[in-house]
């Protein structure tokens, strides 16, 4: 639940709505009457071909609900964006919203991942994978302007577990530890 306060004056501090929000909520950005939630969910179909499988088979999903806010009292959902994977961080530049979600690997059946824009389908047709790496996941870096409704923009990755974002007033990082050595057992003396 997410509930939106008065918190000034303190002596008259009230809550002044509450909204149920689907999944889990795990951060929140505001920028003037707009507000972002982020949330997780465990319901994204990542095999939606039923004819393929015996089953459907689904994963985990990151969606940022944007709010209108202009009047406190009477919230509006205006526009739903989700990609593929837990929510791992999120920032805001300028006049755009940027996600990082994150999913384990399918390695029998590897697709490509799909972002959506309410029931709009936007397909990322490449991904990025470093030279030398292992024990890498999918990353998906999903973009969307606070105002507007231009379309949202998307890349993914195969990168390491351990992953940060950093942001400068025009552009966002995405470091990540390569793990290219494994242990294959204790050192041998000669």
């Amino acid at each position: 639940e997410l509930s939106i306060m008065q918190a000034y004056p303190p002596a008259t501090a009230a809550i002044v709505s509450r909204l149920t929000v689907p999944g889990s909520p795990t951060d929140l950005f505001l920028s003037g009457d707009r507000l972002v939630v982020f949330t997780n969910r465990y319901d994204y179909p990542v095999n939606p071909d039923p004819d393929r499988f015996y089953r459907q088979v689904f994963g985990s999903v990151t969606t940022a609900i944007l709010y209108d806010i202009t009047d406190p009292a009477h919230p509006r959902s205006i526009r739903e964006i989700s990609a593929p994977g837990m929510y791992q961080n999120a920032r805001m530049i300028g006049d755009f919203f940027y996600f990082l979600s994150a999913e384990d690997g399918y390695y029998y059946e590897p697709r490509m991942p799909v972002i959506l824009d309410g029931n709009e389908e936007m397909k990322v047709t490449s991904v990025w994978c470093p030279p030398q790496g292992r024990n890498l996941r999918l990353n998906t870096l999903t973009s969307f302007p606070v105002r507007g409704g231009s379309s949202p923009d998307a890349v993914s990755f195969l990168v390491g577990w351990d992953t940060t974002l950093y942001v400068s007033l025009t552009d966002l990082y995405v470091a990540y530890r390569n793990d290219r050595y494994t242990w294959s057992g204790p050192a041998r003396s000669e």
